[in-house]
């Protein structure tokens, strides 16, 4: 089997399986409410030889292997903890697994096996509160979140202890449109910037580095870039307005592409087979 990288699609609500070169291998899911179904599969990651989804209007995750078969489900729609509503996005950080809950604007933790761990957040505009957040990562006992109607970059410790955020909205090179997925090195954040289609990358403390991209369809350009996650040196963007995975060298040059057909492009994953420091939509 070739190395995998997975693609959601929160429209036909399917996962697909592509090698490194955009070459379809498999595919799972589909809609609906039974095991291996889906309502809006918003987010993918991996910890150990697992998958997990999170079935976002299903309000639960569901767990596979490698090959797309399902394994196992948690999750009842609520606010009490352990409960979930509208969870969109998920990553694992040292064999726990952290997710933003839309609905309830608060990150929620649990082991791998369903057990609760932990919650915190609420809704608000003001640090440490949250509005809607799709990217998640980790690095060095710290979570960051790209908070896209706060227009910023938040960053607590894995108990969610609030300990800096930056970010403005505006045009200059080091602001904001809307702040949507986050992919982290040991020391480069790559967040996808919706709407002004480019990915801004900034140190761990907040100190701005460079763009990438910037809007249209040519190579190396975004329109919509929702998902990110980064492999062997490169960055591979899932980008909902094109349909199109683009792949950059980590200084940002154009490497391939590929379209799957995708109706609601949304999220990528490329699972290592260890913990990894990648989102998220992906995620990755």
């Amino acid at each position: 089997m070739p190395k995998l990288i997975y693609a959601t699609d929160c429209s036909t609500n399917l996962i697909t399986a592509f090698d490194l070169n955009g070459n379809l291998i498999f595919q799972f899911g589909g809609p609906g409410s039974g095991d291996g179904k889906f309502n809006i599969p918003w987010a993918i990651t991996s910890l150990g030889k697992e998958l997990f989804i999170t079935d976002s209007d299903n309000n639960r995750i569901q767990v596979f292997d490698m090959q797309g078969n399902y394994i196992r489900k948690w999750g009842t729609k609520g606010s009490a903890p352990g409960q979930l509503d509208f969870p969109n996005t998920i990553i694992p950080y040292k064999n726990e697994l952290y997710m933003f809950e839309a609905r309830n604007f608060r990150i929620s933790v649990f082991k791998p096996d369903s057990t609760y761990q932990r919650t915190w957040g609420k809704v608000g505009s003001d640090p440490p509160d949250y509005s809607l957040v799709h990217g998640l990562a980790s690095l060095s006992e710290e979570i960051y979140t790209a908070d896209q109607y706060n227009i910023r970059i938040q960053v607590t410790d894995k108990n969610g202890l609030y300990k800096r955020s930056w970010g403005t909205q505006g045009p200059a090179p080091e602001q904001f449109v809307n702040p949507f997925a986050i992919a982290i090195t040991q020391n480069t954040l790559y967040i996808t910037d919706v709407g002004s289609g480019k990915i801004k990358t900034f140190t761990p403390q907040g100190v701005f580095l460079q763009n990438y991209g910037g809007y249209g369809t040519g190579d190396g350009q975004f329109i919509n870039p929702m998902g990110i996650t980064i492999y062997n040196k490169e960055i591979y963007i899932a980008d909902r307005a094109t349909g199109l995975i683009q792949v950059l060298t980590l200084t940002g040059t154009f490497v391939r592409k590929w379209s799957g057909g995708f109706t609601w492009l949304s999220n990528v994953h490329i699972p290592t087979g260890k913990i990894q420091y990648l989102p998220i939509m992906g995620a990755g």
